[in-house]
Protein backbone atom coordinates (compact mmCIF):
# COMPACT_ATOMS: atom_id res chain seq x y z
CA UNK A 1 0.00 0.00 0.00
CA UNK A 2 3.18 2.47 0.87
CA UNK A 3 4.64 2.18 -2.79
CA UNK A 4 1.10 2.30 -4.44
CA UNK A 5 0.71 6.01 -2.36
CA UNK A 6 4.64 6.93 -3.06
CA UNK A 7 3.91 5.95 -6.80
CA UNK A 8 0.96 8.05 -7.33
CA UNK A 9 2.37 10.88 -5.25
CA UNK A 10 5.40 10.43 -7.43
CA UNK A 11 3.35 10.40 -10.80
CA UNK A 12 1.41 13.54 -9.94
CA UNK A 13 4.87 15.52 -9.07
CA UNK A 14 5.96 14.57 -12.81
CA UNK A 15 2.49 15.66 -14.12
CA UNK A 16 2.09 18.76 -12.22
CA UNK A 17 4.42 20.94 -14.46
CA UNK A 18 2.50 19.07 -17.77
CA UNK A 19 -1.00 19.92 -16.63
CA UNK A 20 -0.42 23.55 -15.49
CA UNK A 21 1.39 24.80 -18.53
CA UNK A 22 0.62 24.43 -22.25
CA UNK A 23 2.92 23.18 -24.62
CA UNK A 24 4.41 26.46 -25.98
CA UNK A 25 5.39 27.29 -22.69
CA UNK A 26 7.08 23.58 -22.25
CA UNK A 27 8.41 23.98 -25.72
CA UNK A 28 10.11 27.23 -26.31
CA UNK A 29 8.76 29.38 -23.31
CA UNK A 30 7.68 32.82 -22.95
CA UNK A 31 10.85 34.92 -24.58
CA UNK A 32 12.05 34.57 -27.88
CA UNK A 33 15.94 35.23 -29.37
CA UNK A 34 15.96 38.11 -32.41
CA UNK A 35 19.16 38.38 -33.95
CA UNK A 36 19.65 42.67 -34.78
CA UNK A 37 22.10 43.69 -37.54
CA UNK A 38 22.66 47.22 -39.07
CA UNK A 39 25.04 48.63 -41.97
CA UNK A 40 27.34 49.68 -40.60
CA UNK A 41 27.25 48.03 -37.24
CA UNK A 42 27.49 50.20 -34.06
CA UNK A 43 23.93 51.28 -34.05
CA UNK A 44 21.93 51.87 -30.25
CA UNK A 45 19.10 49.75 -30.23
CA UNK A 46 16.04 51.52 -28.49
CA UNK A 47 13.39 50.32 -26.99
CA UNK A 48 10.82 52.82 -25.50
CA UNK A 49 13.54 55.38 -25.08
CA UNK A 50 15.86 53.25 -23.31
CA UNK A 51 18.88 51.87 -25.26
CA UNK A 52 18.63 48.03 -24.72
CA UNK A 53 21.63 46.98 -26.72
CA UNK A 54 23.96 47.97 -29.60
CA UNK A 55 24.15 46.05 -32.98
CA UNK A 56 25.09 43.53 -33.94
CA UNK A 57 23.29 41.44 -31.15
CA UNK A 58 20.94 38.84 -30.01
CA UNK A 59 18.67 39.87 -27.59
CA UNK A 60 15.02 38.18 -26.08
CA UNK A 61 11.76 39.48 -26.51
CA UNK A 62 8.90 38.68 -24.35
CA UNK A 63 6.77 36.52 -27.07
CA UNK A 64 3.34 37.98 -25.81
CA UNK A 65 3.93 42.17 -26.46
CA UNK A 66 4.66 43.79 -29.80
CA UNK A 67 8.14 45.78 -29.81
CA UNK A 68 8.82 48.87 -31.53
CA UNK A 69 12.74 48.96 -32.19
CA UNK A 70 14.63 51.87 -33.11
CA UNK A 71 18.08 51.66 -34.71
CA UNK A 72 20.01 54.70 -34.07
CA UNK A 73 23.68 56.13 -34.98
CA UNK A 74 25.31 59.53 -35.05
CA UNK A 75 25.16 60.91 -38.45
CA UNK A 76 22.33 58.59 -39.73
CA UNK A 77 18.72 58.47 -39.73
CA UNK A 78 16.66 56.38 -36.92
CA UNK A 79 14.99 53.32 -38.31
CA UNK A 80 12.11 51.82 -37.12
CA UNK A 81 11.00 48.22 -36.79
CA UNK A 82 7.89 46.93 -35.30
CA UNK A 83 9.00 43.19 -34.06
CA UNK A 84 4.89 41.79 -34.20
CA UNK A 85 3.87 38.94 -32.07
CA UNK A 86 1.72 36.19 -34.18
CA UNK A 87 -0.10 33.12 -33.17
CA UNK A 88 2.63 30.37 -33.52
CA UNK A 89 1.56 27.45 -35.13
CA UNK A 90 3.20 25.19 -33.49
CA UNK A 91 1.74 25.38 -29.59
CA UNK A 92 -1.31 25.41 -31.31
CA UNK A 93 -1.60 22.50 -32.70
CA UNK A 94 0.43 20.76 -29.36
CA UNK A 95 -2.15 22.35 -27.28
CA UNK A 96 -4.50 20.90 -29.72
CA UNK A 97 -3.58 17.15 -29.35
CA UNK A 98 -2.09 17.22 -25.92
CA UNK A 99 -2.92 20.54 -23.67
CA UNK A 100 -6.07 20.99 -23.79
CA UNK A 101 -7.93 23.88 -22.68
CA UNK A 102 -5.54 24.71 -19.82
CA UNK A 103 -2.62 25.08 -22.18
CA UNK A 104 -4.35 27.22 -24.24
CA UNK A 105 -5.04 29.19 -21.34
CA UNK A 106 -1.80 29.09 -19.86
CA UNK A 107 -0.11 29.78 -23.50
CA UNK A 108 -2.02 32.85 -23.96
CA UNK A 109 -1.65 34.04 -20.80
CA UNK A 110 1.23 33.99 -20.62
CA UNK A 111 2.77 34.96 -24.19
CA UNK A 112 3.78 31.80 -25.19
CA UNK A 113 1.32 30.87 -27.73
CA UNK A 114 2.87 33.87 -29.82
CA UNK A 115 6.03 34.49 -32.43
CA UNK A 116 7.55 37.58 -32.98
CA UNK A 117 8.25 38.26 -36.59
CA UNK A 118 10.66 38.95 -38.10
CA UNK A 119 13.28 36.68 -35.81
CA UNK A 120 16.29 38.61 -37.80
CA UNK A 121 16.31 42.13 -38.11
CA UNK A 122 19.10 43.56 -40.57
CA UNK A 123 18.58 47.07 -41.16
CA UNK A 124 20.77 49.22 -43.42
CA UNK A 125 21.18 53.01 -42.45
CA UNK A 126 21.18 55.87 -44.58
CA UNK A 127 23.43 59.11 -43.38
CA UNK A 128 21.27 62.23 -42.66
CA UNK A 129 21.67 65.03 -45.54
CA UNK A 130 23.76 67.50 -44.82
CA UNK A 131 22.60 71.07 -43.92
CA UNK A 132 24.04 74.06 -45.78
CA UNK A 133 24.50 77.22 -44.11
CA UNK A 134 24.93 80.87 -46.09
CA UNK A 135 28.67 81.61 -44.61
CA UNK A 136 29.59 84.81 -43.08
CA UNK A 137 31.52 86.85 -45.60
CA UNK A 138 35.00 85.33 -44.31
CA UNK A 139 34.39 82.53 -43.55
CA UNK A 140 34.53 79.24 -45.80
CA UNK A 141 32.12 76.51 -45.67
CA UNK A 142 33.64 72.99 -46.96
CA UNK A 143 31.32 70.44 -47.02
CA UNK A 144 31.65 67.41 -48.42
CA UNK A 145 29.07 64.94 -49.60
CA UNK A 146 28.72 61.19 -50.69
CA UNK A 147 28.36 59.85 -54.30
CA UNK A 148 24.65 58.63 -52.78
CA UNK A 149 23.96 61.78 -51.42
CA UNK A 150 24.96 63.96 -55.28
CA UNK A 151 22.88 61.06 -56.90
CA UNK A 152 19.69 61.88 -54.72
CA UNK A 153 20.30 65.27 -55.39
CA UNK A 154 20.78 65.22 -59.33
CA UNK A 155 17.87 62.83 -59.22
CA UNK A 156 15.86 65.55 -57.13
CA UNK A 157 16.35 68.06 -59.53
CA UNK A 158 16.04 66.10 -62.30
CA UNK A 159 11.67 65.74 -61.35
CA UNK A 160 11.91 68.89 -60.59
CA UNK A 161 9.48 70.89 -62.94
CA UNK A 162 11.22 73.76 -64.75
CA UNK A 163 10.60 77.55 -63.29
CA UNK A 164 9.87 79.85 -65.98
Amino acid sequence: MQKRVRALVLLAALAVPFISAGCGTIIHGTRQTITLNSTPEGAQILENGQVIGTTPTQLRFKRGDDHLLTFRLDGYEDVRVELDKEIDATSLVLNLLFGGLIGFAVDFSNGAAYALDPSIVDVILEQEDVAVTQPAEDEIHVVFFTTDQVARAMETLAETPAQP
